[in-house]
């Protein structure tokens, strides 16, 4: 985690599961006394081969979709998707089969 000036941080990392499998993590966050705000979010999420599982962000988009959040997957873009860390890293366990 990164602290920047004006109750701003920026938090980036990367987990490699046991498949070989990786997610690579970005959020920018600002801070006003008790509150935390995530601004700007991106979860990427890849095979071992490095193909695209699925992302979530709340970048703009060219063209424009319906809302900043959303999730890529090989199949497209589903609009409306913001989860947290947490639920991306349980979407992943399911997807690995993790008891």
């Amino acid at each position: 985690m990164e602290t920047r000036a004006g109750g701003q941080g920026y938090l980036a990392g990367s987990i490699t599961f046991q498949d070989g499998s990786i997610l690579f993590l970005r959020e920018y966050l600002s801070v006003a006394g008790t509150q935390v705000q995530r601004e700007m979010y991106s979860y990427h999420y890849q095979d071992a081969v490095q193909q695209l599982r699925f992302r979530y962000d709340n970048a703009l988009h060219r063209p424009q979709l319906g809302t900043r959040e959303h999730k890529h997957t090989p199949e497209g873009i589903i609009e409306g998707v913001a989860p947290t860390l947490a639920e991306v890293l349980h979407e992943i366990v399911a997807l690995l089969g993790i008891p």
